[in-house]
């Protein structure tokens, strides 16, 4: 089962993480396929005249690739659809995120920049190592961390790079996905440098920040 630009439900990244395999880089190029220019395929005529049987074979499967590329975007919609409505994390807008740059919400922020083609990302905010939207980390750190009464009114917010993108307040530095931020109430930003898959860690994190 496939989503965005190359989602897999079944968990690309590593479950033990090395410092090298903690993030995507931004510019990673979305798709696996490997053709030069998938937009001049798309705009390729179906209808020119085949010479030859090569040629007609051509003109067939670029009918077939188009067909197929079309339902799977469509499929895509679906499951990122289907997951969102699992996920109870709230989803940060610019808005949002200006106004805890700027010390306006009040209270703490946990924020986390994310893109649902990055496989990191997938299995930290999405879906856990099966799939399941209801049991990803940040879903289950959230709650967590609402249990804790040092930590019950930490704002957790998750932020897709895709939607936000260039309009990221520019106190947060985001060059790699997941980046994790801890906001204080005041504005002050203090990104997270350690393994995002773990919870422990970004527990410990979040517990020598909060309310200070």
């Amino acid at each position: 089962m496939a989503a965005a630009h190359g989602l897999n439900i079944r968990g690309d990244a590593p479950a033990v993480a090395t410092s090298v395999d903690l993030t995507c880089p931004l510019d990673l190029p979305v798709s696996n396929l490997a053709l030069a220019s998938d937009e001049s395929l798309e705009k390729s005529d179906d209808k020119v005249a085949a010479p030859d049987d090569k040629q007609k074979v051509l003109q067939e499967a670029l009918a077939d690739y188009k067909v197929k590329k079309q339902a799977f975007k469509l499929a895509t919609a679906k499951l990122m659809a289907a997951m969102e409505t699992l996920l109870e994390t709230p989803s940060a807008d610019t808005a949002m995120l200006e106004q805890a740059a700027s010390g306006k919400l009040g209270k703490d922020s946990l924020v986390v920049f994310y893109a649902p083609w990055c496989p990191h990302c997938q299995t930290f905010v999405l879906h856990d190592q099966q799939g399941n939207p209801a049991n990803a980390p940040l879903e289950v750190l959230r709650k967590d961390l609402a249990k804790a009464d040092k930590t019950k009114d930490l704002n957790v917010v998750r932020a897709d790079v895709t939607v936000v993108g260039k309009t990221i307040p520019k106190d947060f530095v985001v060059q790699g996905i997941p980046t994790v931020y801890f906001v204080t109430k005041q504005g002050k930003e203090i990104q997270f440098s350690g393994n995002p898959h773990s919870s422990e860690a970004l527990k410990a994190f979040v517990d020598s920040h909060v309310g200070k």
